[in-house]
């Protein structure tokens, strides 16, 4: 990876300020040019000094988070942004606006009352968020040689706007009874791209992971809802799963489904994190291959790790449609890197045609 991060911390609080300059410290990726006290502060301190990667407040005087970010978007699209946020459902509303409006992600803000488990916790999700901004930046800096492609997977398309499908995939017709879909760090972004654009009449339930804290979820689901066509709401225990309603895994609760009779429910437990998530990708698919066997359509989205690989493999034992969104159109192409890399990915498909193609599946088949 290329030269250090310059990155500037802008917060209204001096502890807080304090305790994110000691975890970036710890990343050898990075280095603190400058700090502000506020979004407004932040912007003069642009025009003389050069940043890549900013850390953002979202509740601040003068100025606040989101008003400083719509300017950043505008003025400086090329510097990064991680939101720090409270955890209180007012700080979550505005983070997940954040996120929507292309915060690369956020991280909760770290608890005065044990410093050193914050920090702790803190360069735990900063450090590969931060090491995967540097990747990125890379590869639009730099050409892209052929050892960057997925050897191992021949469905890796070269250009954003071109959807590649399994050569080897069978054409027969085939009915999907369900649509799954994990998604990590760049997922609200995605999912306000792909959710809205789906029809109200779509005819079948989608199940969604999407790996957040307890609070955000909800938010998410609750804007969600407020943009698109069907209902799109956080699951609940022992709800039945029914078509045109799409459904969010809560924040800290595996997301599962179980068939009883003529119905499907929902299931949420609290059963330890797997790949280091809860709710987990894998946990989901894996009982969504034994609810719907081979009537599943799956998509794993744009994230870090490679939750959902295996839960993906598992469900194609019983002969699920398996897509992944394409590396260009990802925030983290860890996900459906892992997915391609198992030779599973049955069709490689950019964000901004997604909703189309997941459409025609439903309504027509395979092709």
């Amino acid at each position: 990876m290329s030269q250090t991060l310059k990155v500037m911390i802008v917060d209204d609080t001096v502890t807080y300020r304090s305790i994110l300059r000691t975890v970036l410290e710890d990343i050898p990726e990075t280095q603190v040019v400058e700090t502000a006290i506020n979004g407004k502060q932040a912007l003069v301190k642009l025009n003389t000094t050069a940043v890549d990667l900013i850390l953002l407040d979202i509740e601040m005087p003068e100025m606040n988070g989101l008003e400083t970010l719509a300017v950043l978007r505008k003025d400086y699209p090329d510097i990064g942004v991680i939101m720090v946020s409270g955890t209180n459902k007012g700080s979550a509303d505005s983070t997940i606006i954040a996120l929507q409006l292309g915060a690369l992600d956020f991280i909760p803000k770290p608890d005065e009352g044990t410093i050193s488990h914050s920090k702790e916790e803190l360069l735990k999700k900063l450090q590969p968020v931060i090491r995967h901004f540097l990747y990125r930046r890379d590869l639009i800096e730099k050409p892209r040689h052929s050892t960057s492609v997925v050897k191992t997977s021949s469905l890796t398309p070269s250009s954003p706007s071109r959807s590649i499908i399994n050569p080897n995939l069978q054409t027969t017709v085939k009915r999907f009874d369900v649509l799954v879909i994990g998604i990590s760090t760049g997922g609200p972004n995605a999912l306000t791209e792909l959710v809205p654009k789906l029809p109200e009449d779509l005819g079948i339930p989608i199940l969604i992971v999407q790996h957040m804290p307890p609070v955000f979820t909800e938010s998410l689901a609750k804007s969600l809802d407020k943009k698109s066509k069907m209902q799109v709401k956080e699951a609940v225990q022992s709800e039945a799963v029914v078509s045109g309603t799409a459904y969010i895994a809560p924040g800290g609760k595996h997301m599962t489904v179980v068939r009883e009779k003529t119905e499907v429910k929902i299931v949420l437990t609290e059963d330890p994190s797997e790949n280091s998530c809860r709710p987990s990708v894998d946990v989901l698919f894996r009982s969504v291959a034994a609810a719907y066997g081979d009537s599943v359509l799956s998509l794993v989205m744009t994230g870090m790790g490679s939750d959902g690989a295996l839960g993906v493999k598992f469900m194609k034992q019983t002969g699920c449609h398996s897509l992944i969104q394409s590396e260009e159109t990802c925030v983290v192409y860890g996900m459906p890197k892992a997915v391609a890399e198992l030779n599973l990915a049955d069709e490689v498909i950019p964000l901004d045609q997604l909703a189309t193609r997941i459409v025609t599946l439903v309504k027509v088949g395979k092709p």
